[in-house]
């Protein structure tokens, strides 16, 4: 099969924005930050992963059920925005339910985000009658599967295959899990063109910054933060515990840059926004844990593309398996400066070739046509 038509149903999230706010939606920092220190964040990330599949088909071939803010399809980047990689999104056509039918029978696949609700249901009905492949796009973390005996319950949610879908994209898809009909969609893929990284002098050995207050995170990311307090007098941690030091955009970019290398450990997941983010500087290191999800090439390599630490899942928490090989890896990279420089350029390489807006969204695409060929 060769998709030339697609439909895509969103997020309830990005739909209801508009439906609540209209076209209100503004770039004011304040308003930004108001909206981020009431957990009520007005950016998705959903759409880094299909964000560019009009710009592979056309916006003529590409219908969205909903109407999603005019403020991610601007190009400019405010100085709080927290996922610049969701702005430059291409337009697709929007469609309302009244032209739900029509639009179906006029596609070759339906795209639904696990969390676009009864919308979502409503498009499958639709699809499932007029028999078009319906794939299920699932970026949320799903971090109680970790240590879970019984993955398979629980894996696809609340959804059936056969009855709901054919096919399921994961972005949190534990080790093993991986088969035809279920493909992961991690590392969290960037739009470059959202990027501006300057070049610094070297300022610091490794750099840190997020939240890591329990419940937000997994151990590995509590655990790696106060070994490297302890041992690395040169480093930057900045920790923003609701926000209070919450820094502009252009300010941790510009601390990405000033570090030999970053970390970054595990969110509610291992898939964090920092893995690709630092492969874009071009000069700094990723430290980050080995995947213990399902993750989309090129494959992050210990030593080649990035510094690598390993992690065990215990009472359904990751771990860091051996705190004094996290600590002498750093000291040997930190040893080593044309090895750390090597494996950024090959990260970069890796990020821009595979790991972009446009890659997942044609890897989404190209996924589809192999498996219903």
């Amino acid at each position: 099969m060769i998709i030339k038509k697609i439909l895509i149903v969103p997020s309830n999230r990005l739909v209801q924005q508009t439906e609540n706010h209209g076209k209100s939606l503004e770039f004011k920092s304040k308003y930004f930050i108001n909206r981020l220190l009431k957990r009520n964040i007005a950016y998705d990330a959903e759409l880094q992963w299909y964000g560019d599949i009009p710009d592979i088909l056309g916006k003529n071939n590409v219908f969205m059920l909903g109407q999603i803010p005019n403020l991610f399809f601007s190009k400019s980047i405010p100085q709080y925005c927290p996922y610049p990689s969701c702005l430059g999104t291409s337009k697709p056509t929007f469609i309302n339910f009244k032209q739900l039918n029509e639009a179906v029978k006029n596609v070759n696949a339906v795209l639904i985000s696990s969390r676009s609700g009864e919308r979502g249901k409503i498009a499958i009905n639709e699809a499932k009658l007029n028999d078009i492949p319906v794939a299920i796009l699932d970026f949320n973390d799903h971090e109680s599967l970790y240590g879970l005996k019984d993955v398979e319950n629980e894996i696809y949610r609340d959804f059936s295959f056969g009855k709901d879908f054919d096919f399921y994209f994961k972005k949190d898809l534990p080790i093993g899990y991986k088969k035809d009909t279920l493909i992961p969609l991690a590392p969290t893929p960037l739009r470059p063109s959202s990027y501006s990284f300057k070049k610094y002098n070297i300022d610091y050995d490794i750099f840190y910054s997020g939240t890591s207050h329990n419940g937000a995170c997994q151990e590995d990311r509590i655990e790696g933060i106060e070994l490297i307090k302890k041992n690395f007098a040169n480093s930057l941690v900045i920790e923003h515990e609701k926000m209070k030091n919450f820094i502009s955009t252009k300010k941790y970019w510009s601390y990405f840059t000033k570090s030999s290398i970053a970390f970054s450990p595990s969110g509610l997941s291992w898939d964090s926004f920092r893995h690709c983010e630092i492969g874009l500087t071009k000069t700094t290191v990723l430290f980050a844990p080995v995947p213990y999800i399902e993750t989309v090439p090129p494959f992050l390599q210990d030593g080649v593309n990035a510094i690598l630490y390993d992690t065990e899942i215990r009472e359904n928490k990751c771990h860091i398996k051996n705190k004094n090989s996290f600590i002498e890896k750093i000291d040997y990279y930190l040893g080593n400066p044309s090895k750390l420089n090597q494996i950024a350029s090959n990260w970069f390489e890796d990020v821009m070739n595979g790991h972009t807006v446009f890659s997942r969204s044609k890897y989404i695409l190209e996924s589809l046509e192999n498996y219903f060929k």
